[in-house]
């Protein structure tokens, strides 16, 4: 489940699980608008979530730069993902399409199928980002991104423990 692999990116990768979720859960939100379902929408969620982080710690950036040009990246709005290595244009989405067997390209492909396309340009864009956060995970930002996501998830567990005590 989701709430599994939550927990298990957040003791990999030192963010926060909850973080974890609400970026899956976003990222899962907008590929399902566009078509994409079961499986593989668990799969595209996940993923794009653990390589948000990976490519927050490559650029020395804010995870949430990342996750930002990601989602905007899964819309075919490329821009903002040049900046970690990612281009989306015509011949990527082409190239895409022939691998994925769509013969008639764009014209051809559905919107799940686009979304898809995107998702596998992302990943092979982004693949030396690969495991960034977990190999760097002692250095000095990802242990204080790593103790910012754990304060976070303390901060959520004991609100979750006051609010019926407060109501």
């Amino acid at each position: 489940s989701v709430n599994s692999w939550s927990e298990s990116a957040s003791q990999r990768l030192g963010r926060s699980k909850f973080d974890f979720l609400d970026t899956a859960s976003g990222i899962g939100v907008l590929a399902g608008s566009l078509g994409v379902a079961g499986a593989e929408l668990e799969k595209i969620s996940t993923t794009l979530a653990e390589r948000a982080v990976d490519i927050g710690s490559l650029y020395n950036v804010e995870d949430e730069q990342a996750i930002n040009a990601i989602t905007s990246a899964l819309t075919g709005e490329g821009e903002a993902i040049k900046r970690f290595g990612v281009v989306l244009n015509e011949s990527a989405y082409e190239a895409e399409y022939f691998a994925m067997g769509i013969k008639g390209g764009a014209k051809e492909a559905t919107e799940a199928q686009k979304v898809i396309a995107r998702y596998n340009i992302i990943m092979k864009g982004s693949a030396i980002a690969a495991g960034d956060a977990t190999n760097t995970a002692d250095g000095y930002a990802n242990s204080v991104k790593r103790l910012q996501g754990e304060i976070y998830d303390l901060q959520v567990q004991m609100g979750r423990e006051l609010l019926p005590i407060m109501r």
